[in-house]
């Protein structure tokens, strides 16, 4: 947090949530097939998540609890080892 002071009004320049999705529809399309193809064959769908580590997909939307919270690393305490 860094104020930016101007003519006695203060901005903050925080930005909490800076969780965008980066390029084009077709690529974000992709992307969501091959994690839930990825889950699919690695049986995450279902309670298989409890099982086989948490799922990389949001088929089963946005406020999953089974679900990576980054699905692009990896994490030993959401993964299956």
């Amino acid at each position: 947090f860094a104020p930016i002071s101007g003519n006695g009004v203060f901005q903050s320049s925080t930005e909490l949530c800076s969780e965008k999705k980066k390029g084009n529809f077709f690529s974000n399309f992709f992307d969501e097939l091959d994690a839930f193809v990825d889950d699919a064959t690695n049986r995450r769908l279902g309670n298989g998540a409890a099982f086989y580590g948490k799922r990389k997909s949001s088929f089963y939307g946005e406020e999953d609890f089974m679900k990576k919270l980054d699905s692009s690393v990896p994490d030993p305490t959401e993964d299956y080892q």
